[in-house]
C-alpha cells in the first residue's frame, strides 16, 4: 500500500490543482500551469508521506535509524558514503547518456547523438524544480528502499522485493511518459542494489540527488 501512495497522492494533487484552476487534464494549457506549481506539489506530497512514514515507524516502535538512516555498520563513515554516492550518481548519469538515451533514440528510428553528454546549461535550470528533485529524494529513498524493500524482502524474497519497489518507483514518474517510467524502474533496481550493498540510505540518496541534478542541468 505504501508503495502506491506516492504516485497516487501526487496524481491527486496535480488533478486537484488543475481543476482548481479551471483546467481539465486534456487541456494543452494545463501542462504549463501544473509545471509551474510542480515543485510545491511535490513538496506537499513528499513531506506529507514522510510524516505518514514517521507515524508508521513510531507505531511499530521503530525509528528512522531502523530503515537505514544510520551508519552503525562497522566500517561505514559519512565520508566513504559520500564518495560512493557521488560515484554512483555520476555512474547513473553516464549510463543514461551513453546507453539509455541512445537505445531510446534507436527505438524511435533516430541515430544516437550524445549531444547532451555533459552539456550543462545552468542558465536554463528550473531552480525550484531542481530543489524539489534533489532535496526531497530522501523521502523516496526512505519509502522505496528503506521501508518497503526490507519489508517485502522478509516476506517475498529479494528478487520480488526489488521488482515490486522498483516498479512502484517507476510509477512515481508517470508525468514524464512511459519511457521515463521504464527508465526510473531500472534505476530503482540499481538504487536497491546500492542500498543492499551499503546497508544504509546515505549513499543511495546522494546518488539519487546527484543524478536528478545533473539531468536537470542538461
Amino acid at each position: 500500500m505504501m508503495l502506491l501512495l506516492p504516485p497516487a497522492t501526487l496524481a491527486t494533487l496535480i488533478f486537484a490543482y488543475a481543476g482548481a484552476r479551471g483546467l481539465s487534464p486534456a487541456d494543452p494549457a494545463a501542462e504549463a500551469v501544473v509545471r509551474g506549481a510542480l515543485p510545491v506539489l511535490i513538496a506537499v506530497n513528499h513531506l506529507s508521506l514522510f510524516g505518514l512514514l514517521a507515524w508508521l515507524l513510531h507505531r511499530n516502535d521503530e525509528t528512522l535509524r531502523d530503515i537505514g538512516w544510520s551508519l552503525a555498520r562497522p566500517g561505514r563513515r559519512f565520508a566513504s558514503e559520500l564518495v560512493v554516492g557521488l560515484a554512483c550518481g555520476l555512474g547513473l548519469y553516464l549510463l543514461k547518456e551513453v546507453a539509455a538515451d541512445p537505445i531510446r533514440q534507436l527505438l524511435a528510428g533516430q541515430n544516437p547523438t550524445f549531444t547532451t553528454l555533459f552539456d550543462f546549461r545552468p542558465s536554463r535550470l528550473d531552480v525550484p524544480l531542481a530543489a524539489a528533485a534533489t532535496l526531497l529524494v530522501f523521502v523516496e529513498e526512505s519509502i522505496y528502499r528503506g521501508y518497503a524493500l526490507p519489508f517485502l524482502k522478509e516476506r517475498r524474497g529479494t528478487v520480488a522485493a526489488v521488482a515490486a519497489s522498483s516498479l512502484a518507483f517507476g510509477l512515481l514518474h508517470f508525468g514524464n511518459g512511459l519511457g521515463a517510467m521504464a527508465l526510473a524502474s531500472v534505476w530503482g533496481v540499481l538504487l536497491c542494489g546500492i542500498f543492499l550493498w551499503r546497508r544504509n540510505l546515505v549513499a543511495g540518496t546522494i546518488a539519487h540527488a546527484l543524478y536528478n541534478f545533473l539531468v536537470l542541468l542538461t
